[in-house]
């Protein structure tokens, strides 16, 4: 990955980590973009009702325990309030306590987002594997089909930047609803993906091509 099977499309993206302010997070879920709605209006109505009655309290809270088997808590009680926020509890009784804390719950929100991003794409059929290195995280994802080529996505989230790439569709009508779908999900469920800059291209598949299972090992 990445290679010359198929179209794909590489966006540069900036992801920020949620900032807990006092130890619980403030920041509401965002409205998902007219104009993207109206895309996958037209192209799937049904889409777009079934992801309008789309309870994402579920959602976020099976995010949170996938991101609290992976990190650390270290003594923060962390739940999902009733409109979607991450909220982490804790007490301390000095400055170092406090840096211990804020230093969990970093960890444990920047991971969650991670995990809520997962969800997503399993939302749009991806078997995902995250990959954890420090403060940079890696997801990656296949979706089988009955062909031999299977669809990719790939999302690259660390200090130096971000990226989201799909790769291996079979029409650029197919790599652009997947992508509006996954962008959609994602302002749905509270992740504020910013586009930088995108880059499209590729080519048919030629017919009895095979590629996939290319996913690594689950953690």
């Amino acid at each position: 990955m990445p290679c010359d099977i198929g179209y794909k499309s590489y966006s540069r993206v900036r992801i920020p980590t949620p900032q807990p302010q006092k130890f619980k997070s403030k920041a509401k879920a965002p409205k998902v973009d007219a104009e993207l709605m109206a895309r996958l209006g037209q192209d799937d109505p049904q889409f777009v009702e079934w992801m309008n009655e789309l309870d994402i309290a579920p959602l976020l809270s099976a995010a949170l325990e996938r991101a609290l088997s992976q990190t650390a808590g270290d003594g923060v009680g962390f739940s999902i309030a009733g409109n979607g926020d991450l909220v982490a509890k804790a007490e301390y009784k000095s400055d170092r306590g406090k840096k211990k804390i804020e230093k969990a719950v970093a960890a444990v929100s920047a991971r969650w987002q991670m995990e809520v991003l997962g969800v997503i794409a399993e939302l749009l059929d991806f078997s995902v594997v995250i990959a954890a290195g420090g403060s940079s995280f890696t997801l990656e994802g296949e979706k089988e089909n009955e062909t031999g080529v299977h669809e990719y996505i790939r999302i690259v989230n660390d200090p130096g930047g971000a990226s989201i790439r799909f790769e291996h569709y079979r029409s650029p009508e197919a790599l652009r609803k997947d992508k509006d779908k996954f962008l959609a999900l994602a302002q749905k469920l509270g992740v504020k993906i910013a586009l930088i800059d995108s880059e499209e291209g590729g080519q048919p598949i030629p017919q009895g091509t095979v590629h996939r299972h290319f996913l690594p090992e689950k953690e």
